[in-house]
Parts: C-alpha cells; sequence; structure tokens
C-alpha cells in the first residue's frame, strides 16, 4: 500500500473511534422517525451516492468499503428518517446523472451554486472554501488569479473551480498573457500525481481536502495563490420539486439539535465547518 493509504487508513481508524455512524453501507431504521417521506420514496431504501476519491469527505479504505463524512451523514439521516439508506460509492459527474435520472435519491458535497438551484433542490449542511495546492517546494503565489497565467492547473470533472478556472484564463488573455492551461481530472488523486509527476503545477479543490492532503504528506503540499471564493456553503443534490430536500433539512436539524451533526464533523477535523442550522435552497452565499 502506499504512503498515503498508509496514513487515510491510520487517520480513518482513528476516527472510527468515535461512535458517530456504524461500519455498515446500509442503515436500518431502529425507531419510530418523525420525520414523513413524500410517498415516491414511501416503502423502500433511499440511495445516498457519496464520492469514493474525496477523503475526508468519501473514500475507499483497504478492504474496499466506503468511508468518510458523507456516508456518516447517510446513516445519521437514515436514523432520523427511520428507513434504510444505501451509500454507494460513485463518481461526482455519474452522481448527478444518477439524481436526474432517479437513480439515486442524493448527492452530497457540492457548492451551492446558482446554476445547481436552477436544474435541482439543494440542502446546506457545512461550509468550505477555494484553495489551490502546490507543491511544497514551489514558489509562492500571489491571490489574483492572474498569477496562474501561463500555469497548468487542473481540478476536479464537473467541478465549479473548472469555471473559475476558465474565467481567470480569460482575464490572463484579455491583460496579454499567456492563458492557464486548465486540466479536469476524475479525482482529484489523479490531479496530485500529474502535479507529482511534473504535468501540472497545481491543483483547486476545497479547503477541508487541501488541508487533509497537507495532513496526509506532510512536507509534500501546500496551499497558495487565488482562493477564488473563501466561503462556500455545501449541500446536498436531490431531485426538484421531490420533496427529498425538505426531509434531508429536517434530518439535518434534528442532528443539529441532540448534537449528533457536530461530532460527525468533529470526527473528520472539520467541526470549524458547521452552519447554525441548515436550508432548503439558501439564498445566502449562493454562488452566481
Amino acid at each position: 500500500m502506499s504512503g498515503t493509504t498508509a496514513v487515510i487508513l491510520a487517520l480513518s481508524a482513528c476516527a472510527s473511534s468515535s461512535t458517530v455512524g456504524t461500519d455498515e453501507t446500509t442503515t436500518s431504521a431502529s425507531h419510530q422517525a418523525s420525520i414523513e417521506l413524500p410517498d415516491e420514496y414511501q416503502g423502500r431504501r433511499l440511495a445516498a451516492t457519496v464520492l469514493s476519491n474525496y477523503a475526508p469527505l468519501g473514500f475507499l479504505d483497504e478492504d474496499g468499503e466506503l468511508d468518510g463524512l458523507d456516508k456518516d451523514f447517510a446513516e445519521a439521516i437514515g436514523q432520523k428518517i427511520g428507513v434504510e439508506v444505501e451509500a454507494i460509492p460513485n463518481a461526482w459527474e455519474n452522481g448527478l446523472l444518477g439524481i436526474e435520472g432517479g437513480k439515486y435519491d442524493w448527492t452530497g458535497s457540492a457548492a451551492i451554486t446558482a446554476e445547481r438551484l436552477e436544474k435541482f433542490d439543494m440542502t446546506s449542511y457545512f461550509t468550505t472554501g477555494d484553495a489551490l495546492v502546490v507543491l511544497a517546494d514551489s514558489p509562492e503565489l500571489s491571490d489574483e488569479m492572474t498569477d496562474l497565467c501561463g500555469l497548468s492547473i487542473g481540478s476536479l470533472t464537473g467541478d465549479r473551480l473548472i469555471d473559475e478556472l476558465e474565467k481567470g484564463s480569460a482575464e490572463c488573455q484579455a491583460a496579454g498573457e499567456p492563458a492557464i492551461d486548465v486540466q479536469s481530472y476524475p479525482s482529484i488523486s489523479d490531479a496530485q500525481l500529474a502535479t507529482k509527476s511534473g504535468n501540472l503545477d497545481g491543483w483547486f479543490t476545497g479547503k477541508i481536502y487541501a488541508a487533509y492532503s497537507e495532513q496526509l504528506e506532510p512536507g509534500v503540499w501546500k496551499v497558495t495563490g487565488p482562493q477564488p471564493r473563501s466561503r462556500v456553503v455545501d449541500g446536498f443534490i436531490t431531485r426538484k420539486g421531490s420533496g427529498m430536500a425538505e426531509v434531508l433539512a429536517q434530518a439535518v436539524n434534528e442532528l443539529i439539535e441532540d448534537g449528533t451533526y457536530q461530532a460527525i464533523l468533529a470526527k473528520w477535523g472539520i467541526g470549524g465547518q458547521a452552519l447554525e442550522v441548515s436550508e432548503v435552497n439558501p439564498t445566502e452565499d449562493v454562488i452566481e
């Protein structure tokens, strides 16, 4: 196993000492829930897709089992709703397609944007921000996107940060500078490998994953350069008008009230990213 994998497993083992969540991918109801599901969701198991390559939000352990913050939330929400929830590892784009097609009931860790709110309902559940990660021995960069002119920068396929990079590239060209070479990858692990091999100068991600990467590989990575959004609210994505967004908000707010919400965030080292209340289709901090 790689050094990175070993550290992930060590950290996840420490996290697993918490009583939050269960060891099962499918969570069954253990009590009479007070949250009423819309008719179309009655009498069946719910399916939540979770990123499998984006620790600490979602990743596969050494046995190939799904772990991470979003798996824990799927389990805790299932307990509150009172139905079985299956947490399914998946890639980001596949999750969105599955929501649209009705294959999955929700996916998480999605920045709340105006564009997404046109297509989906969203339920807020934690905050994050943007971060540019480069090799630790790389030159420091300013907070201006134009400092990336002529560099090769990657991010996750389908992530809004690709759009931010494209905008920055246009700024470079308007200023008579070389464009940013924008690259997209199916996983951040792929972007990391490309950076280590010299094919990328750095990669954009959320500051939660950036901090986790620095923790996993001390002395390898550092955060520097522009931060398109210092505060981003992440949410669950559900099919528009399905009523599931309201169910998730009620469940998360009950988790906030009983302390489970804070325990899940703390378990994965992001206790400082908590929200006071979960909302459906919030109007503040929405990325235009």
